[in-house]
Order: C-alpha cells, then structure tokens, then sequence
C-alpha cells in the first residue's frame, strides 16, 4: 500500500472545496481519494441509499492496487481472488483454459472478484470515516441536482438549495444529467441485454447435474454460442455464484432501459435452448422473484470531458459494457488520477488547467479499453470453432490489467508542471561558479587518486517498474520490460585518502533504477543504471559532481556503525532521520561478475537566473562506469537486509522533504542482493559524456528572448 500523503498542514493554500454529483462507485473513490490528497468533498446522492443493490463485480489488478493505495482492502469483505478462467462452447465442449495464477506474475495485485454492496459500503465507510487520512467526506443522500454552472462552480438542488464549490465531478453514472453540460450525446442500445442473478453455493451442492460443474474457488466459467454467452464466478469467500447471461435484445416495453428491471425465468430458459443441460440447470436455479435485466448501453466518445471548473468520470465520461469487468475499475482510475493531479496546497485558479490535465491522463485510455471491451464481447462468427482466441484473452488482460494510474498521473503531472506551468522553478541547486574538485584543479598540480580507497554497501531489492518510472525525467527515458516489475538499489559508499580532498573522505548514498534506457533521437539507445539522487555528507563533492557532471546530488547527514557482521546506516537532516539501511549476518564471498548494466545514466539540469521554468543547461549525460567506483579487494554478502524510509514534511526536511517523499513510495517487494564491497583507487568520472549535444538547447523567440524548453 501506498503511503498517506506529506504533512499539509504547512501548505501554501486551504484545501480545495469538491462537489461530486453521484454516490456510486467512482463517485465514492474520488471523493476519498481527494480526502486522502487533503482536499474537501461532498457528495450530492439522489437516492437515499437506503435500497442498495447489485450483484458481483471483477475488481482488477489495476483497480485492486489503487483501492490499497486509497486504505480500502476488499479481501477483508469475501472477495475472491481470481484463480482460473474455463471456457466452454453451447454443447459443453472446452475452448479456453487460463490459469490466472500463472498470468498475474507480471502483475502487482490480485484480481478480486467482489460483491457489488460490500465495495460500495467499504468506500463509503473509508471516505465518511471519521478516521483515515484528510477530512471525512459529506454525504448528502436524498439531493438530487437540477442544475449545474461550471464557471461558477455552484450546483443546484431540487429544493433550490444552491451550493458553491471549487470544482464540480459529475460521477452519475451512465444516465448523467451533468454530461449535459458538455454533449447532446447519449448512450444507446448496444443490441444485448443481460439477465443477472445469484446462487448459493449450498443450493448448487443439492443438485447433481450442477454439481458436477460447480466452479472450483476462484475459478470464472463461460458458456459462449455465436450471440449470447453465459459467465459464473464466486463471490462472498465462495459462498454466492453470481449468474450473468448476455443475449441478444428481448423485447422491451418503451424506453426501459433500468438497471433493476425484473426478468422472467421462463425467457431466461428460452433465450438459452440448446445449450448443454448442465448450463441450464444452473439457470433453473435463478430465483424469479430476483431475477434481473438490464439492456446494455454504448456510448461513443465524446470530445471533452471538462470545461471550466466541472469535468465527469466513470460512466458519466465512458460507460462500459460488461464483458472486460472493467466499467468500475476505469471509474477508480479516474478517482485516483484527480487524487494525484490536486494534492493540497493547488490554488483554485489552477483547476481548470488541471482538469485538462485530468482529461489527458484519462481519456485516450478509457476510449482504448472501451474498444478493447466491444471486441471481446463481439459475436463469433459461425466458421470459427470455439470462442475468442486464447491469445486475445490474455493480450486484453495484460493491457487491462498491469496499468498503473497512480503512477502514470504523477508522471503526466510532473511534465505538464515541467512545461506549462508558469511561475515554477526547476532547478538544482547552483552556487558559487568553477570549484577546484576531483577532476579539476585551480594550482598547478593534477589529482590522481592512487591511494584512494572505498566501502560500498548494495541493498537491490525488487519493486513497481511503475513507481519508478515516475523518477524518470523525460519520456525519453524508460524501463523497456513487458513486466510490470523492475529493480533498484540503494548503495551507500564511504570514501577515504582523496588526494583532492588532502587525504580525507566523505560518505554517499545513492538510488539507483536499474534496467533503463535512453533513446536518441535517430532512434538508437543507451541502456545502463539510472541515478535519481545522491545523498552526500560533504559540499565540495556536491557542487563539482553537479556542476561538472550533472550528478543530482543534495547534503544529508550520513552516520554509520559497521562490525563484522552488520552494518547500520541513516540519513538525516539535522536529527530527522529519513532513511535507514540495514545488513546482518556478512560473510565474505566470490568477487562479482561486471554488471551488464555497467553505465550510470544522469540528467542535468541547470535553471537560467531569473527565469522560472526556463533551463539554461537540459540534457542526457552517460557515466561509462559500473555502480562500485574502483577496483575490488573485497566482498561480503549479508543473510538480512532492511530498508526504511520516512516521509517527512518540510519542517523537519526543509529541502529533502520531497525526496523522502518520492523515496518512500517506491514499495521494496523483496531483496535480490545485499553485499558490501571494498576496493582502492577511485573513479573520478571524467569519462561521463553528454548523450545528445543538440537534443535539449536553449533558443530564442521572435523577441530575443528564451524560449521555455519542451521535454523529450
């Protein structure tokens, strides 16, 4: 689970007042997640919540992990994890197989199959909560809104009660009155219904025939003819089947399109003729007095989600069909993404630029797993033996499901911050000019370093290729793995007899993504490790390692106890201890083989004086040496290994606070290396070169001023 927010309480403005129109699902997980951001919702809910109802829901792998992000475990209700996917044609042939279990290896969290009411009660438990991060969120039941000014952020009730806000969500579902705001569009009949039902698993167990084909735990049967299909999964730890049969439209009386609308077990039954006789004993089972249809809606894009202070999410923006069990899980995406783009502290003159950010972190994805949806619900055609092909399934899968929002919004949001937004500085310290330093010298000598010695200490420990990508400066930068996993490191270093700093020493500690790459612009790439910052204990390495080489590096108290088998390290400023690493149980090993990922990648930036936002130096720098600085004497690996960072707010870390901060979401899954190394004769990286001379230069308008750079 992610971790909460920084401290706001020392943030520049109040908390931003979010009106949300809707209380489902994505209307709940906005609101919490905007509550966990630090910002004020309420949420105007036309029905009085007092008739709550529904079925099963897949909750997957991307929207597991951002509802653990947002404190919400939904193991702890009865949800089921996914285990198996079995497929069988009409006649009760099989057709597919997958094994979930192998699949989601590439995946960070479960898929869950989940009962509709208890997701819902746990968001609206975690978000009205007078517990949990932020403040609690209003719920207002029973207010339906009539009326909507997005330009003056007010809303208006039934009653006439007119409210005001910063910012408006229409989260109403996929008969919204606020997508009227922005189209004429609305959702039409997509040519299917659905009948949907549950069953117990002790009824089930009563019958013979349908026993015989009882779902294992975990695992989601179908049914599929050329135009209708039949889909079974557990919910509630296995103790409820939920029943969703699609079929071509019924006849329907007028325009009901309702979610709750009765069916008749009867059609039900004759809808599905001549399946096999172990799927319609199932349907048998369906209670008539509960029995449920509903038509299935489609909805073109629209052009815009947002305008002025209002934009809509969920199915307000993008109503789904059924057959990806992605409806809601993109509804969280969309929650999650305002979360990130209004932490506490954005003025309210900033919500319409961050509401088209909204809208383009979101929009292009949703319209991709909407197509991908209407594919796999597609008919089969006739010349086709059995349903859709293995290969497709698991291909929609791994686009649905190892995505990240959280960390593709955080990304989308550093680089608009890094290219539009006015008024900021970008920049890494620059103090006072040329230095002497290891690789230069004001007098008429020259710094060898001969004598020169090292202690090294690696934690590699295995995390989200996600999050990490986050620390990567432009999208020219990447981690090019089809995982959904990737490795870091910290590595602390003690240098010692540094002939530029007469005799004496100082102390690093480094993080370190490895696996990354660079690509040029004629297409080639260098590959190597990426070095995001590097905490140092003394100013002169600092200032020549940034100036000379781009090195992002900042100061940090460093203090470390080592014996013969441990070793403790922590970073600080000024007794705020940030970051602690941990070895036990050394014991001398093999010297290691080179690394293949030998090179250290860096970004270097510099800020043009007086000119916020603006770069006088912006470019890609290699370092063509392996993560240890010199030559091995000795190894020792380590049986345990921690790693603890703290977030802290910027009382305690007036100028680290944002890189505790950014450290402490990396999630650490498990530890790959733990291994201290001890050599002689340092590196001074002289041979680090910059990758593209011209890739980033600073040029001028029509007016002979500097242009603000554009990222990759």
């Amino acid at each position: 689970m992610a971790n909460p927010p920084c401290n706001i309480d020392t943030a520049p403005c109040p908390a931003l007042h979010f009106l949300v129109v809707g209380g489902g699902l994505g209307g709940l997980t906005a609101a919490l997640s905007l509550r966990r951001a630090g910002q004020r919702v309420t949420i105007f809910e036309q029905s009085r919540f007092a008739s709550e109802t529904g079925a099963a829901i897949n909750v997957p792998p991307n929207a597991t992990g951002l509802l653990l992000h947002l404190g919400v475990d939904l193991s702890t209700s009865g949800a089921v994890e996914l285990q198996q996917i079995t497929g069988y044609d009409k006649d009760g042939n099989a057709v597919n197989n997958i094994n979930i279990l192998a699949v989601d290896k590439s995946w960070q969290h479960k898929y869950l199959l989940a009962h509709r009411v208890d997701l819902h009660s746990q968001l609206k438990d975690a978000a009205t909560s007078a517990n949990g991060v932020g403040i609690p969120v209003v719920l207002k039941p029973a207010s339906r809104v009539s009326k909507l000014d997005p330009h003056r952020t007010t809303i208006t009730l039934d009653d006439d009660t007119v409210v005001t806000g910063d910012a408006i969500i229409g989260a109403d579902g996929i008969h919204s009155t606020t997508r009227g705001i922005l189209t004429s569009t609305r959702p039409q009949p997509s040519g299917k219904s659905a009948y949907r039902f549950l069953v117990s698993r002790d009824a089930i167990l009563q019958l013979p025939n349908a026993r015989a084909v009882l779902a294992k735990d975990g695992e989601l049967v179908f049914w599929m003819a050329a135009d209708r299909r039949i889909v079974m999964y557990p919910t509630r730890n296995n103790s409820l089947w939920n029943f969703v049969c699609i079929l071509p439209d019924p006849t329907w009386d007028g325009a009901d399109d309702s979610w709750n609308r009765s069916g008749s077990r009867e059609d039900l039954l004759k809808a599905f003729e001549g399946f096999e006789e172990r799927a319609l004993t199932l349907l048998r089972m369906a209670d008539p007095a509960t029995l449920k249809v509903w038509r299935l809606m489609d909805m073109g894009a629209i052009d815009d989600w947002q305008t002025g202070n209002f934009c809509l999410l969920g199915d307000a923006a993008h109503p789904f069909l059924p057959h990806q069990g992605q409806g809601a899980a993109q509804a969280m995406e969309d929650a999650v993404s305002l979360g990130v783009l209004f932490p506490f502290g954005v003025e309210r003159s900033e919500v319409p630029a961050r509401l088209k950010l909204y809208q383009r972190c979101r929009k292009d994805r949703a319209e991709v797993v909407q197509e991908l949806t209407r594919q796999s619900g597609a008919d089969i055609d006739p010349s086709e033996s059995g349903g859709m092909r293995l290969d497709h399934i698991t291909e929609f899968i791994r686009i649905n499901c190892n995505y990240d929002e959280l960390a593709s919004s955080a990304q989308r949001l550093r680089l608009w911050e890094h290219t539009e937004r006015s008024r900021r500085y970008w920049r890494m310290p620059v103090s006072f000019g040329p230095s002497p330093g290891p690789r230069q010298s004001l007098g008429p000598w020259t710094w060898r370093n001969s004598k020169s010695t090292f202690i090294s200490r690696t934690i590699k420990f295995k995390t989200s290729r996600a999050s990490l990508s986050t620390l990567l400066p432009t999208p020219a930068f990447s981690i090019p793995s089809s995982d959904s996993f990737a490795c870091a490191s910290y590595v602390h270093t003690s240098l010692d007899k540094l002939d530029w700093l007469a005799g004496k020493g100082y102390d690093y500690i480094g993080f370190f993504i490895h696996g990354v790459q660079f690509v040029k612009k004629d297409g080639s790439a260098v590959s190597g490790t990426f070095l995001a910052v590097m905490l140092e204990n003394l100013a002169e390495p600092i200032l020549t390692g940034r100036e000379e080489l781009g090195f992002p590096k900042l100061f940090s108290e460093i203090n470390t106890q080592q014996s013969l088998t441990s070793y403790q390290a922590q970073a600080s400023w000024r007794e705020s201890v940030f970051l602690k690493l941990e070895l036990d149980g050394l014991r001398d090993g093999e010297q290691p083989r080179a690394a293949d990922d030998s090179r250290l990648l860096l970004y270097k930036y510099i800020p043009a004086t007086g000119e916020p936002g603006v770069a006088d130096v912006e470019y890609p720098v290699c370092a063509p040496q392996h993560l240890c600085p010199g030559n091995f004497d000795r190894f020792q690996t380590a049986t345990k290994a921690r790693i603890m960072v703290e977030e802290r707010d910027e009382r305690a870390l007036p100028s680290l606070h944002h890189v505790a901060c950014g450290l402490a979401k990396i999630p650490v899954y498990n530890i790959v290396e733990a291994s201290i190394v001890e050599g002689s004769c340092v590196d001074n990286f002289s041979g680090a070169y910059r990758i593209e001379r011209t890739h980033l230069t600073r040029s001028m308008d029509e007016n002979g001023k500097p242009a603000s750079p554009s990222p990759y």
